[in-house]
């Protein structure tokens, strides 16, 4: 298992990257993607971290040329939120995970967040179950990860967060959200990054499928 704070910190900067381009689009975000930064940024996580993977293909899918802003923003709207003028998909845990009420799902969620000194914020108006913020998530652990091993510190509760979070959260219901996702949205750029949010939370979840209490990392 790859696990230097090199390879881990590509881990990190990949799940931050995912959640930054299912984030709402702004000339920032917009920029970044037009212009290729962003995709090139995705494919070089890609390589580093799951080498032999379909995913840097897969990027390809990335390449978004031709439209506005605006567009891009209708596009967004139409892919997620709007139901017009085909139903869309959900950014939201809460719409896949039928096991559990959705009561159970933000309390659960709240807790993981509340462990490691972090809560949504109440300006942003989302909830916690939202694919942004559970990305986000990934990407604290990972880079606490990163910090402790460079630091020669315990890296067992990150560790251990990554595992438990993706086999409660992440790995039950992102399938299904790649799934829907491929029929709703109109536009590849979303299709792909869903695809590769499934292709990297599957290779994640079976990475740490081993991990149990007393794990240790190597430390370079």
């Amino acid at each position: 298992m790859n696990n230097s704070a090199e390879d881990v910190m590509v881990r990190s900067n990949l799940y931050g990257l995912l959640a930054f381009g299912f984030s709402y689009p702004d000339l920032d975000q917009y920029a970044q993607i037009v212009d290729g930064a962003f995709r090139k940024d995705v494919m070089c996580c890609i390589e580093h971290c799951m080498p032999g993977k379909r995913g840097a293909v897969i990027a390809d899918g990335l390449r978004v040329a031709g439209s506005s802003l605006a567009d891009f923003e209708a596009d967004y709207l139409n892919s997620f939120q709007t139901n017009m003028p085909t139903p869309s998909a959900s950014l939201y845990e809460s719409e896949y995970v039928k096991h559990a009420n959705k009561a159970h799902i933000m309390l659960e969620l709240r807790a993981f967040y509340e462990n490691f000194g972090l809560a949504v914020a109440e300006t942003s108006h989302e909830l916690e179950d939202t694919l942004t913020g559970e990305l986000e998530f990934m990407h604290f652990l990972a880079a606490k990860e990163a910090q402790s091993l460079i630091e020669e510190h315990n890296v067992e509760p990150y560790v251990l967060a990554q595992h438990d979070f993706l086999s409660r959260h992440l790995a039950v219901w992102i399938p299904e959200f790649r799934r829907d996702v491929a029929k709703k949205s109109i536009i590849d750029f979303y299709r792909t990054l869903a695809e590769i949010t499934e292709l990297l939370v599957g290779y994640e979840a079976e990475r740490l499928s081993h991990v149990r209490p007393g794990y240790r990392a190597t430390r370079h």
